[in-house]
């Protein structure tokens, strides 16, 4: 046993990709931790209307986020390891996702109040007004940090400053409690500027990052094809899980929705492996220092990917109705099935995973849209097509389009590698699909 952890402890000094994807899993681990005890707090201290006013608001700031991001967090991943001016680059892509995301709060300020989801506090006058946006968007660019650590492989900065964040919101959220609905938005977005704040100072100080760099644009219109079509890829990946639910309730009934949301939440838990491995996977690869040769990084993100997800799956499989008794009997027999399909999926999501790191080092990006779209409508038309099975048909349209993206992404780079030169083993410039995803030359 001793023996296994000293391997276990020199493979995390020693190898960045193992140690990165540890880091980035218990980076979701901890805010996933944080956030069920900060919901549960915030249940039991404000009113359940102010709740959900201020669910609402913080909503609309995912949403923000996620709209600015502009696909700008997987191109700082993918070319900023190679960068000749890191700082300028990271400065550029601060303001083009503050900007967006201004504008975009903005436009939510001034519609906010008819569609009676907006705060009072902020609508009072242009100055309010002005710091709802000014909120919401650091809150957006806090996001954006991420990918700088990511990309300098310096991810334990990333796992602090979500610890931080978590904890933060959760101690506001106990000190703002007179102030309701406003006191959990302010609670979330103080929270989100301080953590960008030790953010930029770990930047600084990890990765050398300068804040006063003159930003540079040019790099990012250069590669404005690879980030939009990462974009597109991910508003595809998203339709499924925000789709089908209207889907279950309006065929199957609200009890059929509950079922769905318990399993999927707890199946969500696996999807944070492939999503480690796979940014950690994109900037090992990425970076033209690495020791390591492409096809060797390739097996180790494979074998690090499959000695972790698998296991899991089998617990899952094992586990799943205890796991869900603890929501009550009625999700364990209305749910275990279902989650069991989800569960064996995980492994199609990782081979998927690892694949789209691959075209995103080789910048054939337009493929990425291809293989998400079709997985997205074979699993959208399986879900109608296996809907009088029930939430089991369900999971199995959700299995079925993961296999089919799995099986395209492989497909894909076997005919690729078996392009390469039998004497020298490089790879030609292979065509994408939607055009090339960058004009920079190196």
């Amino acid at each position: 046993m001793s023996g296994r952890i000293a391997r276990l402890a020199r493979r995390f000094a020693e190898d960045s990709l193992f140690r990165n994807a540890v880091f980035l899993m218990a980076s979701t681990g901890i805010m996933s931790v944080l956030g069920f005890v900060f919901w549960i707090f915030v249940a039991r201290l404000y009113p359940t209307e102010e709740i959900g006013m201020a669910s609402a608001v913080i909503s609309i700031s995912l949403l923000v986020s996620n709209i600015s991001m502009l696909g700008l967090n997987v191109s700082l991943i993918r070319f900023l390891p190679d960068s000749r001016a890191p700082s300028a680059e990271i400065n550029a892509a601060l303001l083009v996702a503050g900007g967006v995301a201004m504008a975009a709060s903005a436009l939510y300020a001034l519609v906010g109040t008819t569609l009676a989801t907006s705060l009072p506090f902020f609508t009072a006058d242009v100055g309010r007004g002005t710091l709802f946006c000014v909120l919401l968007a650091a809150t957006a660019v806090n996001s954006l940090t991420d990918s700088v650590f990511i990309a300098n492989r310096r991810a334990h900065y990333h796992t602090v400053a979500y610890t931080v964040f978590g904890t933060v919101r959760l101690i506001m959220a106990l000190v703002l409690v007179r102030f309701e609905a406003l006191g959990i938005f302010l609670a979330y977005t103080a929270a989100g500027c301080l953590a960008l704040l030790l953010s930029l100072w770990y930047m600084k100080r990890g990765c050398g990052y300068r804040l006063l760099a003159r930003p540079a644009f040019g790099p990012l219109w250069r590669t404005r094809r690879f980030a939009v079509n990462n974009y597109v890829g991910l508003l595809l990946t998203g339709l499924p899980t925000q789709i089908v639910p209207s889907i279950i309730v309006a065929r199957l009934g609200g009890h059929e929705a509950a079922y769905y949301t318990m399993a999927v939440n707890i199946a969500n838990v696996l999807t944070i492996v492939p999503m480690a491995v796979e940014q950690a996977f994109l900037a090992e690869g990425s970076n033209s220092a690495a020791e390591d040769p492409a096809r060797r990084r390739h097996w180790k993100a494979a074998r690090l990917l499959f000695s972790i997800i698998v296991p899991m799956v089998a617990i899952t499989l094992l586990a799943g109705p205890y796991l869900l008794h603890i929501f009550g009997r009625e999700y364990a027999e209305g749910s275990t099935r279902l989650l069991e399909i989800l569960a064996v999926s995980t492994i199609f999501l990782g081979v998927s995973a690892l694949c789209t790191s691959m075209l995103n080092m080789q910048q054939r990006t337009g493929w990425i849209i291809v293989v998400q779209g079709a997985t997205t409508a074979v699993i959208l038309t399986c879900a109608h097509l296996f809907l009088p099975l029930g939430l089991q048909g369900i999971g199995l349209a959700f299995l079925t389009g993961s296999a089919v993206g799995a099986g395209a992404h492989v497909t894909i780079q076997i005919l690729h590698h078996r392009r390469a030169d039998p004497r020298t083993g490089q790879i030609p410039h292979a065509q994408d699909p939607i055009g090339p995803s960058r004009e920079r030359v190196p």
